[in-house]
């Protein structure tokens, strides 16, 4: 019993492991990687410029909480909770507009892609030739 209980265990915790997040750009992008400060920045609205001055259009996910959630967590150490009551509170106070929310990977694969300012992240290595990776959260 207890061998199966070990093993239920061992599957569940190995389900929690969090997966690998790469931040994209767009290919062309004069940026070749951020740190883990900029992107905190970026994402919490405290910046709206990337670290060589351009302006850049944040793009965050609409769907997949795990990976959002894994995200935030490891830029900027909040819960979903505390990021969504943080930008509620930076946009009734009329101080920031929301970030722009993709629905789908496809979809923000061509959204980045498209804009030389973009940036986002996706749960897989990008397989898009108009992207480049310029963070890798590997835990």
């Amino acid at each position: 019993m207890k061998q199966i209980l070990s093993g239920v265990l061992l599957i569940w915790l190995s389900s929690l492991s969090v997966a690998d997040i790469y931040v994209v750009t767009h290919a062309d992008s004069p940026i070749e990687a951020i740190s883990k400060e900029a992107l905190r920045d970026l994402y919490l609205g405290r910046a709206r410029a990337l670290p060589n001055g351009q302006f850049a259009s944040i793009y965050d996910r609409k769907g997949n909480a795990d990976l959002r959630s894994q995200f935030y967590q490891h830029v900027a150490g909040m819960g979903l909770s505390q990021v969504d009551a943080f930008w509620a509170r930076l946009v009734f106070a009329g101080r920031m507009l929301p970030l722009e929310k993709v629905e789908g990977d496809q979809e923000l694969k061509e959204v980045v892609a498209e804009d030389k300012s973009a940036i986002s992240y996706l749960g897989a290595p990008p397989d898009h030739p108009g992207l480049k990776v310029i963070y890798l959260v590997s835990e």
